[in-house]
């Protein structure tokens, strides 16, 4: 992963993820309830629009005591769409 950027609430790296470029922006285990916010707003079905972000998938890692939560969306290369929240 590659980190492109950062925001109040996390950071934005962009990773391979099925042979496609995408974004992931992760949260640290204090932040759990914004990811949580965040996560159910993306989750919402017929949440689909040309200015949104196009949400793929979220995960959950664990490195050593660290729990990093995870966003992953469409990632746009010359866009300046960046979920930061800052």
């Amino acid at each position: 992963m590659f980190n492109i950027g950062t925001g109040r609430f996390g950071r934005i790296y962009t990773a391979m993820y099925n042979c496609h470029e995408v974004l992931v922006k992760t949260f640290l285990s204090k932040d759990e309830e914004k990811f949580k916010q965040e996560l159910e707003m993306y989750s919402t079905p017929l949440l689909c629009h040309e200015n949104i972000l196009g949400f793929i998938a979220s995960d959950i890692t664990h490195q050593g005591a660290v729990t990093h939560f995870w966003l992953i969306f469409q990632y746009h290369p010359n866009g300046k769409d960046l979920p930061l929240n800052q």
